[in-house]
């Protein structure tokens, strides 16, 4: 009988079910999917329309940044070259002492010298601070003075005798001798024997110090050089 026999005499046709049209499984295991492309692909099309690039990464994420520790100490070593070439040849850092802190500088009799050096502003209230510590290493030492160096912003390693050098007035007036300068020195000195912070130049110290008997006698003027 055919399908229009099966139709005139009232009984439906029947459906004959058509094979799936999905895709084919591979035959054989299946391999995993890279987990390079599985990174590429969460993290999306940038803003060009294409796929980050496979172990590319941000230069920003993985720039290393300078520890506090290596800045200091690239500024203790300008700070010793420069005492070296002015007056100091003996000078070098010193090893730390622990809770006895004699200063970042040795090779330099009766002047304890700290090095800062900071990439943000420095207010007054940490040089105060810093002062303190300063003054506290110079008595390790068994120092006459001591003398807190401070990088300048702009100035690098190489021009270490422009960087701040910091003591006080009191201490600035027995470097230059004023007790044995005569009366009107003694007359200043009942002044300025106070701890009000005075800035020269790193230079500057020096030569006030050399003049005063610290480090090798002047040849010349170290000003002219810095």
């Amino acid at each position: 009988m055919t399908s229009t026999d099966r139709q005139r005499d009232g009984h439906a046709p029947v459906a004959v079910p058509l094979p799936e049209t999905g895709p084919v499984a591979p035959a054989g295991p299946v391999s995993p999917t890279p987990a390079a492309a599985l990174r590429g692909a969460a993290a999306g099309p940038d803003v060009s329309g294409s796929r980050p690039r496979e172990g590319s990464r941000d230069p920003l994420a993985t720039k290393r940044k300078r520890r506090p520790k290596d800045i200091g100490t690239d500024a203790e070593r300008a700070v010793v070259r420069y005492l070296q070439a002015n007056g100091w040849p003996g000078a070098e850092r010193r090893a730390l002492r622990g809770t006895s802190d004699a200063g970042d500088i040795t090779g330099t009799p009766g002047v304890a010298w700290e090095v800062k050096s900071r990439n943000r502003p420095v207010t007054d209230k940490q040089v105060d601070a810093w002062l303190r510590e300063t003054f506290s290493e110079a008595a390790n030492a068994h120092a006459d003075v001591g003398i807190l160096v401070i990088r300048r912003p702009g100035h690098g390693p190489a021009n270490a005798g422009s960087w701040w050098a910091i003591s006080t007035a009191m201490d600035l007036f027995h470097i230059h001798g004023g007790a044995e300068l005569g009366s009107t020195w003694a007359l200043l000195g009942a002044y300025w024997t106070s701890d009000i912070p005075v800035r020269l130049t790193l230079a500057h110290m020096v030569r006030l110090l050399r003049l005063g008997g610290w480090g090798n006698p002047i040849e010349g003027d170290p000003l002219e050089d810095s």
